[in-house]
């Protein structure tokens, strides 16, 4: 608890100002999840830590120092990651002085290769041996690179066939899934209605409790034993991102705006170029 009125003052303001809005963005988009709620507890608990911490020594953010700064990040690392979003939001709003918040990378796995990624979709596709939902969260990752959080959350009725075409609801605008992916998922679907219990919530992938999704770690865990990884998901995010446009990877796969503006600087695609690539590639062929 920050006891402090000034700091309280600082604490509502990032709440009200920085974090509120995101969370928001994400109900209207309809892909607020577990996961994104808990990034802003985190983060919203690491700047009421900080504020307490500074109090305690009896100094004030307004006080930081770029040496002070830099020292915090050499010696807590990437530990300091929920707090980063907080120490932007101070210096973006005059809050302390105009200081540089040190940059750093995790380190992220190299992608799948491309004819990896394939050859595993093709097996999931043909291996009636896999048990179906271990498949379909398996293709959802590689075909359309979703979170393990998101897939775990999915509920039948996000799966909607209309005639020969099934979709799947991931944000604003539902996703039309390929054949035979398609036929997989609506069969998944189908099975969770058939058995799902009255009165219960009816989850793509139900967990141990009736009603209750399955949770992301035990997902994951099933996922890498068929050999679907993060790195596969990162292959995935970066086939898409070379194919679509940007607002269909924010409406119809629900990536952030954020994300996806970092996902295409690292391929460095320019989306207001995007007829022009597309058509230059296409002569090219």
């Amino acid at each position: 608890m920050v006891g402090d009125a000034e700091d309280r003052r600082i604490a509502l303001a990032y709440l009200r100002w920085h974090l509120r809005p995101r969370l928001a963005e994400l109900v209207d988009r309809g892909t607020l999840d577990a996961v994104h709620v808990g990034h802003a507890r985190q983060s919203m608990n690491a700047a009421l830590s900080y504020l307490a911490e500074l109090h305690a020594e009896g100094h004030l953010l307004g006080d930081l120092t770029q040496g002070e700064l830099d020292r915090l990040f050499a010696e807590r690392g990437t530990r300091l990651a929920p707090l980063r979003n907080f120490l932007c939001f101070a210096v973006s709003s005059k809050r302390c002085p105009p200081l540089r918040i040190p940059c750093y990378r995790s380190k992220v796995r190299e992608p799948m290769a491309e004819a990896e990624r394939l050859e595993k979709i093709d097996e999931l596709l043909e291996n009636e041996g896999t048990a179906l939902a271990d498949r379909v969260a398996g293709l959802l990752v590689l075909c359309l690179a979703q979170p393990v959080a998101r897939i775990a959350r999915l509920s039948a009725d996000a799966v909607c066939r209309s005639g020969d075409e099934v979709t799947v609801l991931l944000a604003r605008t539902p996703a039309p899934l390929p054949e035979p992916m398609g036929s997989l998922v609506a069969a998944l679907a189908t099975q969770r209605r058939e058995h799902a219990e009255e009165g219960f919530a009816c989850w793509l992938f139900p967990g141990r409790r009736a009603g209750e999704p399955t949770v992301q770690p035990a997902l994951s865990q099933r996922l890498r034993q068929i050999g679907v990884t993060c790195t596969g998901r990162r292959a995935a995010l970066y086939a898409l991102a070379r194919e679509l446009p940007a607002p269909v990877l924010v409406d119809v796969l629900g990536y952030s705006r954020s994300f996806t503006a970092q996902l295409l600087s690292e391929l460095r695609v320019d989306w207001n170029a995007y007829a022009a690539l597309k058509s230059r590639e296409r002569r090219a062929s």
